[in-house]
């Protein structure tokens, strides 16, 4: 009956009760005819042959992820010249691409060269116990906006040599877990200051602050700190502030032959940008902690808001990051990827810039390396950081040290 009704509301041809040379009641009784018919042919259809033809069909459709070959390589990553994207050809370059990026993250901010920590304190030494040649531990305060304040935790030793280790622990976790490593570079007689992200361990603010357009946040993880950032303000010195003013603290009425900076996940692409930001780091080693764009490009899920944006990289793309890490006399950067992760940047996609970059570096007087370690979860592991305390032991001689950081009077 719905049927009939339907075609009765269809306009017909004037003075007749055929549409289109056919009555409705032939039309009507197709109709019901083909109803019938489906409902007999139905139940001989294989709801198994519907499925594969829907997942043919999604099948050809264009992937939205990108795909890396065997060896975790991605097509467009193999397809890169690393080595020219490097621009940095001098070191007028490397100076002018550190002002530029020291205006970029700091802008709205007061810059960390020159400044040092609001508050110095006597720090506990129960965490660290275990840390035998350990005398005292000092607590650094550096303050910045909204609320946000990290600590950073100096680790004196009782027998004390010329060399000062800066280690920066990455996401979510406290430097607390890499004790291990800090035991090893304090045994040996260095100064060891130890941080942890902005937000993250146990002495890192979390301030909760109402946000004039986004209501009142709670502020317990780097990754929030995204929404923060406008054309006025950047949220990336709360990353990079902390170990740069912990470093000046340090050089304040002291000095050491041998300066070094290690960094882990997010505390590995923090070593990065403080070494190509500061001179006064001799030797950096950034585990797990940064790859170039391309890379970024090819795989979304890999690496948190700071790592992936792209106004920062466009004053100093990745290569030139390293390349800067590398540059001046003396100066040494390696980067370590561990193929096997889990997390990110895995594969063998390092090999793509390992060889193009060096010459870059050795041109500066510096020297780059970029070597790869294979562990089935998110870690260091012990030979990579044998290797890390064998390198900064290892100085063929002592390299130049500014008397002042960057940008001071």
């Amino acid at each position: 009956m719905m049927i009939i009704h339907t075609l009765k509301r269809l306009p017909l041809r004037r003075g007749s009760v055929h549409f289109q040379g056919r009555s409705l009641s032939y039309i009507a009784l197709t109709a019901v005819a083909a109803f019938i018919a489906g409902l007999l042919v139905r139940p001989l259809i294989k709801d198994e042959r519907i499925y594969q033809t829907y997942a043919r069909y999604i099948l050809d459709q264009p992937p939205h992820k990108q795909k890396p070959d065997d060896a975790g390589v991605f097509d467009t990553v193999a397809a890169t010249d690393f080595s020219g994207l490097v621009t940095v050809k001098s070191q007028q370059d490397v100076e002018a691409r550190r002002q530029a990026l020291a205006a970029f993250i700091w802008r709205g901010a007061q810059s960390p060269f020159g400044r040092y920590p609001e508050q110095v304190q006597a720090g506990s030494t129960l965490p660290f116990i275990d840390i035998a040649g350990l005398e005292r531990v000092e607590r650094l305060e550096i303050r910045m906006p909204l609320g946000v304040t990290s600590v950073a935790t100096v680790l004196v030793p009782r027998h004390q040599r010329s060399c000062l280790m800066l280690y920066q622990e990455g996401h979510r976790v406290s430097f607390l877990e890499r004790k291990r490593l800090l035991r090893r570079f304090v045994d040996s007689g260095c100064h060891v200051v130890a941080l942890s992200l902005p937000l993250t361990g146990g002495d890192n603010s979390r301030p909760t602050i109402d946000h004039p357009r986004f209501g009142r946040i709670l502020l317990n993880d780097p990754d929030k700190l995204e929404i923060l950032e406008t054309d006025t303000f950047s949220t990336l010195q709360y990353f990079l502030t902390p170990p740069i003013v912990a470093l000046n603290h340090m050089l304040k009425d002291r000095t050491f032959q041998r300066i070094g900076m290690t960094g882990f996940s997010g505390g590995g692409w923090v070593t990065t940008l403080v070494a190509a930001l500061d001179p006064r780091i001799q030797r950096s080693t950034a585990i797990a902690g940064s790859v170039p764009l391309s890379v970024h490009a090819a795989a979304l899920h890999w690496g948190s808001y700071e790592q992936r944006m792209g106004r920062l990289y466009e004053i100093a793309n990745y290569p030139e990051l390293y390349v800067m890490a590398a540059a001046g006399q003396g100066r040494h950067h390696t980067q370590y990827y561990n193929v096997d992760d889990p997390c990110c940047f895995a594969g063998n996609n390092w090999a793509y810039w390992a060889d193009a970059l060096p010459q870059h570096a050795q041109k500066l007087g510096g020297k780059l390396a970029t070597k790869a370690y294979s562990l089935e979860r998110h870690a260091i592991g012990q030979s990579v950081a044998n290797m890390v305390v064998r390198d900064f032991a290892s100085f063929p001689s002592p390299a130049i040290i500014p008397d002042k950081p960057p940008g001071s009077p």
